[in-house]
């Protein structure tokens, strides 16, 4: 039985299908249109690349910032819960989740089902997400996939207060005229985000394993980070963008 999930963000938009147990085809897209727009160009691509065609799914689940009322999907779900049932797809023993994107980032804590027991998200401003970082490699004219590698080569922690976004970016033009290393600045900045990700997996009494999801979870200085922070190493799977979309296929094979 060949079923789908669709997952649209504010920066990329995923589509995972799933026959069974196996996954056929995924596809991660940069967001150019509205989310239905999106949502039916993801889910286009993913079926061309399984070689197949709408009517070849028996069941497609939405979920993100796809609209509920979308044509292409059957039915909606939140994105917790889709998270959870993907992770636990690469890693059965999961307990917690991280998933931090391009504007949000939320801990979630579930059981060996996927049922979420707790969650968090994070309530400050855009400090600490995916277009926060994205902004800080603008200002240290640093490609964004490079600052995770570059990261690994801090030798000197900088304290730093990541409340907003706004002060954040004044704080770094201000340690780079102060002749700061840049990558001391980044290290300190994922530090500093862990920091802050580890109190909101205390709220939710988080347990391990956990597993790092979204698009920040490719930045290596990032997982280093949370896993420092954390005392243990979190998890990462294959191609973490498309984990939420999996986990809403894994949903649709469940609902068919």
């Amino acid at each position: 039985m060949r079923v789908a999930g669709v997952d649209v963000g504010c920066l990329t938009a995923k589509a995972v299908i799933v026959d069974g147990n196996d996954i056929l085809a995924s596809t991660v897209i940069l967001v150019e249109n509205t989310t239905e727009i999106e949502a039916d160009r993801v889910l286009c691509m993913t079926l061309k690349k399984a070689g197949l065609t709408r009517d070849c799914l028996s069941f497609v689940v939405s979920t993100g910032a796809v609209p509920a009322t979308w044509a292409g999907s059957d039915f909606y779900l939140s994105e917790v819960s889709c998270a959870a049932n993907g992770a636990l797809y690469y890693y059965p023993l999961t307990r917690t989740i991280i998933d931090m994107g391009a504007e949000n980032c939320f801990c979630s804590k579930c059981d060996g089902d996927g049922i979420v027991l707790d969650y968090i998200a994070n309530q400050k401003c855009a400090s600490g997400t995916g277009l926060f970082l994205d902004l800080i490699s603008g200002v240290l004219e640093v490609k964004i996939e490079d600052i995770g590698k570059l990261s690994l080569d801090s030798k000197k922690y900088l304290k730093m207060n990541l409340t907003c976004a706004v002060f954040a970016e004044s704080e770094v033009v201000s340690l780079i005229h102060q002749g700061e290393k840049k990558e001391d600045i980044i290290n300190s900045l994922h530090m500093s985000i862990a920091s802050r990700v580890v109190a909101m997996l205390k709220a939710i009494k988080f347990k391990e394993e956990v597993i790092f999801i979204g698009g920040v979870a490719k930045n290596i200085g990032m997982a280093k980070a949370l896993s420092s922070e954390i005392g243990s190493q979190v998890k990462i799977p294959s191609n973490p963008e498309a984990v939420i979309a999996l986990g809403a296929a894994l949903e649709a094979r469940a609902l068919a």
